[in-house]
């Protein structure tokens, strides 16, 4: 399943480190579209500051210092070839005193723009917002949305069909384990219909998912072990 993240403020780096030590091997979910909007990729100046002169420093805050380790190590390893990065930035200050637009009110421009970051970008787009002003931007999220819409699913249509009802909000024990819960509430109706035959697997996982859901192998899967747990638990529950 093909994923998009996008990801505002300090969501940016968060993500960043988190792909440096994504493996990109070809049983992962790959991850095409990586979008980030008002990232400060260099760091914030009031951090270092912060650091040096307050009482009780959050390590969240030394992070974000320009001269951290984390902030200098943040693009030890280029993207994927795979992952697209748009990166949109913002320049609008809104303070009453200002000399020049060169912030977004919260996130200096230069740290937006940082120059490894606008390397490893794919593209770079800037919207005339403030720092979370962005965020409900017309002219940013339909580019969003065009982006978005570039991003091809395997899945068949009919599959994404069922995909898009979700699943059933029914109240799980905590014998289910946490992602058998997610699974369950937003995509047990899609998970109901290739158990029940009314769609059609179309992939080697999906038809051994199908052998285990007729006795014919072993669930593989502590999900799917909790899936079985679930049509024997709830034998009333919608099918169809």
């Amino acid at each position: 399943m093909p994923m998009i993240i996008v990801a505002h403020s300090m969501g940016g780096l968060i993500v960043r480190e988190a792909l440096n030590k994504h493996d990109n091997r070809q049983k992962e979910n790959r991850v095409s579209l990586f979008v980030t909007i008002a990232t400060p990729f260099g760091g914030h100046p009031a951090a270092a500051l912060g650091e040096k002169n307050g009482l009780i420093v959050l390590p969240s805050w030394r992070d974000v210092n320009p001269e951290n380790r984390f902030i200098k190590e943040l693009f030890r390893k280029p993207l994927p070839e795979n992952i697209e990065h748009q990166l949109f930035y913002a320049y609008d200050n809104p303070a009453t005193l200002k000399i020049s637009k060169n912030s977004d009110g919260v996130v200096p421009l230069s740290s937006q723009l940082r120059l490894k970051a606008q390397q490893q970008a794919t593209g770079q787009l800037g919207f005339e917002s403030s720092h979370t002003g962005i965020l409900q931007n017309e002219e940013m999220i339909n580019h969003l949305f065009v982006r978005m819409d570039r991003v091809k699913n395997f899945y068949p249509e009919s599959h994404l069909k069922v995909f898009r009802r979700g699943g059933y909000e029914v109240m799980l024990t905590d014998d289910y384990r946490p992602i058998s819960q997610y699974v369950i509430h937003s995509l047990g109706k899609y998970w109901m219909a290739i158990s029940n035959g009314t769609l059609k697997p179309f992939f080697p996982e999906q038809e051994r998912f199908l052998r285990v859901i007729n006795g014919e192998e072993s669930p593989k899967y502590e999900t799917v072990e909790d899936w079985l747990r679930f049509l024997k638990d709830y034998p009333e529950i919608d099918r169809n």
